[in-house]
Parts: structure tokens; C-alpha cells; sequence
């Protein structure tokens, strides 16, 4: 079916009744007089109903922003709950969302006991490579799946996966196994992070988002930093399969509470009218070019060098696959995955490019400094996981803290500024860390990195969601989720590549990029012809270059932020048809 229309503005001026421009009031405007038609206070449930339609951005009227019709014969399926159920509903996301997170790193300090214990001549690193390939290749797809087979739906095939993989890792007997179940696991990882936050847009109010969304950046940034640590643990103290293994109990847990406590709307149709909706090419599309596009960064430097068949045949045939989805995508598929008019709102744009940006910039600071703390400071793993623990703290506070400014006040665009502002400060502070520069001084330029990014992390998606219509909700939240985590894949080989440069201009032969990854062998065994001085001057030179990079990226996210990222008043809606006006006034039936 060919598209038409791609726009967000316009409609047919010989079908689409007259505009209502409908002001709700805020705790900024004056009441409504008593002779308005409209009541000075729409119900949760009401504001609900309306809330599909676009939102006013603030100093100017926009009409109603109309798809192209790539959601029509799909359900809505947002559901505001009362209070007391969102709590339910929401711990049972948020260890769904915690397992997931965990395993994204939990391997990181497990794998030298893995390796040494499962047989196998199959590099141990595609223990950890082959969860992130999955999991950011098959994110893309839950978004539009999600539309068509219902949100709970979608949640509990990827707990499947998630759950099935887990098992299937704690009895892994050799290394293939364990990878092929690591990738399997995977396809339920990144189906976990998109569901949870997509529900949780479904059953709270667009205004309180920014509450509900903060309270999850706490629960990301926890999964993030309690990966290695409890990696370890297990490892030393019981078995590593246990890192595996716990998902099952409290995964069981979190999947009875899903299937007995969410109480989504159920999407109409058969299976077979819901299979018949799946853009097929357009899948295939997008997972062949998200794998060819992410291999090379995983192979490249360590596998195979930059510059070899392997790496420039597997890019090509990803761009070629990229630009064939986009085409997919705009011009045939009836229901498309990612649909291409989302990227001429610029708002959404935006977002898009900072999301990206910042996913680099943050996985770069989350991986690279421990790094710094092992190699040039000496520290333990232990220790200098507990030195970037600030990091981790203020990401989480700020990220909470930044939601409920969002919820209390209906702003979201300063908050936004000012944490890539903040951010931009620490990543400039940071290109300043030598071999002497003290812990505390390390510690507050954590402090300040994650104070920037806390503020930015959760109140970007509100941002996106707001500056959409409620069908594409859904999509919207998979595609940024999946940017970011792309980021993340591209920043370890982005800084990889950096420091191996800096090494290779220094010493006679080729560097081995791996050893970055193993420290204690990087300064207890030197590459030939240097010292461990040497090694730690290179490493805090190529560093030092690395953060530089990432002072550049935020200081771009500040820039587009600041030009692109439009505030849009939470309270405010604009109506376009008649049935959502009766909405307003409260005539819809109970």
C-alpha cells in the first residue's frame, strides 16, 4: 500500500469539522467563567480520553497533528489507574525493568571465572556481545507490536524469552551454549525496557509522566551500577549461574503480577487480522541493518582490524538495509514500524539526536572511568566501583527530583536545558583528570556529571511523548529507547578506537585494543617496548582525549536542545472533532 500525505498539520478541509482550541486550566491561568461551556477540571479518566489528541505548544496554536493514517485500525489502549493500583503495577514493572538491566552487565566481572570454566575455544566476550545485540536489534520492533497484539501481551512474550534465556544460561555447559542463550535472553531484555516504560506512559496521565518516569530512571540507574558488583559476588561467594538463576524466582514473581494485576485493554481482532498487520519487510529490514551496523563496532579493532573485508562489506550491506527500511517505511507498509513522518516533528527529531548523543556520552563516563580508576590509579574492581558510586547517586536523585518538577509543574523544556548545561560542565571538567588528580576532586566531577544527567535522562522521553499524538506513542518511546542503547554500542568502539590511536601513535607495531578490557594485564603486562608508567601516561592521554569527545557530544545535545526542543503546556489541548468536545464537558458514559 503506498503512503500519501506525510504530514502532521494538515487535513481535509472537506471531511475534518471545524477546530475547538481547548485551554485546561493550570495552576497558572484564571478559573473558567461560569458561563464557559468547559468545567475548570477534567477528571484523570477524561483528560485521558482527550489526551490523544495534540498538544498545544506553548506561545503559538498548532492545529491537530494528524498521522498518516499509519494507526488507523488500531486500538488505544491507555488505561489511567487510580493511585493505589499504579503502585502495584508499577514495582511489578520495575523488577521486570531491574532484571532486565542487571544482565546487561552482571557478566562484565563474571567473565574471567565463566571463561576459565566453561569449555570452548569461542572469544568469552560474546558472553556479554551477543545479550546487546538482541536486545537493541529486536527493540524497534516491540513499539508497533505493542499497538497491534496489546501491551500486556507483548510484556509477557518477552518475560518468556527473558525468563527462558535466564534458565537456559544457569545450565549452559559449554560457551556457544551459553552465547546462543544469552542472545535469546536478549530478545526479552530489550522487550522488557520498552514494554515497562510504554506501559507506564499507558496507565498515568500525561502530566504525571515525569513523576512515574523519574521513579524508573532510579530503577535504570540501580541496574545499571548494581550489575558488576553483584556479578562478582556471585561469582566469589556461591556460582556464577547464580547470576543467571535469580531471574527465575522473582521473575515468576514480577510475571504473576503482570498477568493477574495489570489491567490493560484488551486489543480487538482475531490472530490471524493481527498477523496480517506486521510490517514483515520492514522487520527483517530493520534487524538485518541493526545487526550489520552493530557488528562492526564489536568486531572492529579487536576481531578483525578497521580497514578489512569483513568490517566495510558488513557496514555497506547495514546502510544499504537502513535505507531500504526508511523507504519500507514511507512509502509500502501499512502499519509502519517506525513511521517516517514522526521525524519532520522537530521535537521528536531532537530528542532522537540528543538521546543519542547523550547515550554515548553516558556509557563512555560509566565504562571508561572505572577504567581510569583501575589503570592509572591502581584501585580494585571493588573499589573503583565504589568510587563512581556518586555517579550513580546523583543520575538517580536528580532523575526522580527532575520528574516531579516535570509532574508538579508542567514544564519540561528548562529542565532539559539546563541538565545538558550542567552535564556539559562536568564533561569539560573531566578532560582536566591527570595521573595525580585527587579521589575527591574525581568523585565531585562525578557528582556534577550526574546531577546533568539526571535532569536530562527521563524528562527528554516526556518530551518526545508530549510532542506526538497518542497512537504513536508507542513507537516513539521503542525508537529512543533503542537510539540510546545503540549510543551506548557505539561509544565503547568509538572509545576504543581513541585510545588504541593514542597507544599506536606512540609505540612501534600494533596495539591490542583488547587488553582495555582487561587492565590488571594491561599494567601488569605491558605491550613490548613500554613501561607501566608509560602505559598509564598513554592510557590518560588517550582518555583525556576520549572525554574530550564527549564534552563536544553534550555541548551539542545543549545546542539542539535549546533550538529544537519545544515546551508543550501538559494542561492544555487542542480538539479537532466533535465526540472529543462532548469528552470535555464530561458526556462521554461511564
Amino acid at each position: 500500500m503506498s503512503r500519501q500525505g506525510d504530514s502532521f498539520t494538515d487535513t481535509p478541509a472537506d471531511t475534518t469539522p471545524a477546530q475547538v482550541t481547548v485551554d485546561l486550566p493550570t495552576p497558572l491561568r484564571s478559573p473558567t467563567p461560569p458561563s464557559s461551556p468547559l468545567p475548570s477540571k477534567l477528571s484523570d479518566h477524561e483528560e485521558a480520553d482527550i489526551e490523544s489528541l495534540e498538544i498545544k505548544s506553548t506561545g503559538s496554536a498548532h492545529t491537530l497533528k494528524h498521522d498518516d493514517g499509519s494507526n488507523k485500525g488500531l486500538d488505544e489502549q491507555q488505561n489511567i489507574l487510580p493511585p493505589r493500583q499504579i503502585v502495584i503495577v508499577f514495582l511489578a514493572l520495575s523488577i521486570c525493568l531491574m532484571l532486565s538491566l542487571l544482565d546487561q552487565t552482571i557478566v562484565a566481572t563474571a567473565l574471567p571465572v565463566i571463561s576459565t570454566a566453561l569449555p570452548g575455544s569461542l572469544d568469552p566476550s560474546w558472553i556479554g556481545t551477543s545479550y546487546m545485540l538482541t536486545s537493541t536489534c529486536f527493540q524497534p520492533l516491540y513499539g508497533r507490536f505493542s499497538d497491534i497484539f496489546g501491551r500486556k501481551c507483548m510484556l509477557l512474550i518477552a518475560l518468556f524469552f527473558f525468563l527462558g534465556g535466564s534458565l537456559g544460561c544457569g545450565l549452559s555447559e559449554t560457551r556457544l551454549q551459553l552465547v546462543i542463550l544469552r542472545a535469546f535472553q536478549g530478545i526479552g531484555g530489550g522487550g522488557i525496557l520498552n514494554c515497562a516504560m510504554i506501559i507506564i506512559s499507558d496507565v498515568v496521565s500525561l502530566r504525571d509522566r515525569g513523576k512515574y518516569q523519574g521513579i524508573l530512571g532510579i530503577v535504570i540507574a540501580a541496574g545499571n551500577a548494581l550489575g558488576p558488583p553483584l556479578g562478582g559476588v556471585f561469582s566469589e561467594k556461591v556460582s556464577w549461574r547464580w547470576g543467571f538463576l535469580i531471574n527465575i524466582p522473582l521473575g515468576c514473581v514480577a510475571t504473576l503480577a503482570v498477568i493477574f494485576l495489570l489491567p490493560l485493554k484488551k486489543v480487538t481482532g482475531n490472530i490471524m487480522g493481527k498477523l496480517a498487520k506486521i510490517d514483515y519487510l520492514g522487520a527483517f529490514l530493520v534487524l538485518a541493518a541493526s545487526l550489520l551496523l552493530l557488528l562492526p563496532l564489536v568486531w572492529g579493532g579487536t576481531t578483525y582490524p578497521w580497514i578489512s573485508p569483513a568490517i566495510l562489506v558488513s557496514a555497506a550491506i547495514g546502510i544499504i538495509a537502513a535505507i531500504g527500511f526508511g523507504v519500507v517505511e514511507w512509502k509500502f507498509a501499512a502499519w509502519p514500524l517506525i513511521p517516517m513522518y514522526l521525524w519532520k516533528n522537530p521535537t521528536v527529531a531532537a530528542v532522537y539526536a540528543v538521546t543519542t548523543l547523550s547515550g554515548i556520552v553516558f556509557y563512555i563516563q560509566l565504562y571508561y572511568i572505572p577504567l581510569y580508576l583501575q589503570i592509572v590509579r591502581g584501585q580494585s574492581v571493588l573499589k573503583s566501583g565504589v568510587t563512581v558510586l556518586p555517579l550513580a547517586v546523583s543520575t538517580t536523585v536528580f532523575s526522580f527530583l527532575s520528574g516531579m518538577i516535570v509532574s508538579k509543574t508542567g514544564k519540561y523544556r528548562w529542565n532539559i536545558n539546563i541538565g545538558f548545561s550542567i552535564w556539559t560542565i562536568g564533561a569539560g571538567l573531566m578532560t582536566t583528570m591527570s595521573r595525580t588528580t585527587s579521589v575527591g576532586v574525581i568523585i565531585a566531577f562525578l557528582f556534577i556529571t550526574g546531577l546533568g544527567c539526571g535532569q536530562t535522562f527521563q524528562t527528554t522521553l516526556v518530551a518526545a511523548q508530549a510532542a506526538v499524538p497518542k497512537p504513536d506513542m508507542a513507537v516513539v518511546t521503542a525508537v529512543r529507547n533503542f537510539l540510546r542503547t545503540f549510543g551506548g554500542t557505539m561509544a565503547i568502539a568509538i572509545a576504543a578506537a581513541i585510545i588504541n590511536n593514542t597507544f599506536t601513535s606512540q609505540i612501534e607495531g600494533e596495539f591490542d585494543s583488547a587488553l582495555l578490557s582487561d587492565p590488571a594485564r594491561l599494567v601488569s603486562q605491558p605491550p613490548t617496548g613500554l613501561t607501566r608508567d608509560m602505559v598509564e601516561d598513554y592510557f590518560t592521554a588517550g582518555l583525556r582525549h576520549v572525554f574530550t569527545f564527549c564534552a563536544v557530544c553534550i555541548g551539542a545535545c545543549l545546542v539542539i536542545s535549546v533550538l529544537f526542543i519545544k515546551q508543550h503546556d501538559l494542561g492544555e489541548r487542542t480538539v479537532g472533532h466533535k465526540k472529543h468536545e462532548e469528552m470535555a464537558v464530561g458526556n462521554k458514559k461511564p
